[in-house]
């Protein structure tokens, strides 16, 4: 199945949380949006030719056709992603599919740039250790851990607190990561104060 276009996924996903919000009811995880996601589909489908548009479970890979109880809620595999979203499988007529993450701002991500933007930190978080393992007398990978820790509880109290603005969230989630940063700099400005005084005794 091609990629569906911006316009056809944006549409659809500003009418799921059009009806959404036009209910009059507040986002908590539990609300029941089965019957929007729904009479999105059936008008989504007049403009571009899926055969189905189906529900995702957030906890799993197995799709859910015509659920009545499927939850909006945050994407709870990604600490980073304040948004809330709707998990979606665009299924073609070939019954290929892709699937992809509706965003409550419209926008859209694929589920393998999620998964790839999370390998990406996982990795890097490798990188670091490996490199503060040349210089254990430093003890850096302990102080990185908890910036860490430290950071994504911040992420976790921004992404759960449903009285914050999304806008608020996301200026939270730049200080929280900011602060992290900072924390690695300086530890990457000792290893090269380190690694120059290792050198410099040979």
């Amino acid at each position: 199945m091609s990629a569906p276009s911006a316009r056809v996924v944006t549409l659809a996903t500003r009418k799921v949380f059009e009806r959404f919000s036009s209910q009059g009811v507040p986002p908590p995880a539990g609300l029941k949006i089965g019957s929007i996601v729904r009479a999105t589909a059936v008008e989504v489908k007049k403009m571009y030719p899926f055969e189905d548009i189906r529900v995702e479970r957030l906890v799993g890979p197995a799709p859910i056709l015509n659920v009545a109880d499927q939850h909006i809620t945050s994407l709870e595999s990604d600490p980073f992603e304040m948004r809330k979203s709707v998990a979606l499988e665009l299924i073609g007529a070939s019954k290929r599919s892709e699937s992809i993450h509706a965003f409550e701002d419209g926008t859209i991500k694929p589920v393998d740039q999620i998964i790839e933007e999370q390998a990406v930190r996982k990795e890097r978080e490798e990188r670091l250790t490996c490199q503060e393992n040349w210089y254990p007398h430093l003890k850096q990978t302990a102080i990185r851990k908890k910036a860490l820790s430290d950071m994504l509880e911040e992420l976790k109290y921004l992404k759960a607190a449903e009285t914050i603005t999304l806008e608020d969230k996301e200026f939270g989630k730049r200080n929280a990561v900011k602060r992290y940063e900072k924390v690695l700099k300086e530890q990457e400005q000792a290893r090269e104060v380190a690694k120059a005084e290792l050198y410099g005794k040979r």
